[in-house]
């Protein structure tokens, strides 16, 4: 429990972090969809990868991390 939540902390701050530095130039990166598949700046994500043997080009991936932010109380789920 104490690495997920120094691994949370070092999330918030490199989110607060990159929130705070931001400046007043304007942005360059350009997020499209074509047919099925995402692209960033022109280029699908992932471009020619695989992940056990499944293409993987053009997707975007997401991350539950919010659940490691909170301690589990219910000492039978606790250490699974």
């Amino acid at each position: 429990m104490f690495y997920l939540r120094c691994l949370s902390h070092c999330f918030l701050i490199a989110v607060f972090s990159a929130v705070l530095s931001r400046g007043t130039e304007p942005r360059q990166t350009e997020v499209t969809i074509r047919n099925d598949q995402f692209l960033i700046n022109g280029k699908p994500t992932y471009a020619g990868r695989t992940w056990n043997g499944h293409r993987i080009e053009g997707l975007l991936f997401n991350s539950r991390m919010v659940q490691a932010t909170f301690d589990d109380l219910n000492s039978e789920s606790r250490d699974q």
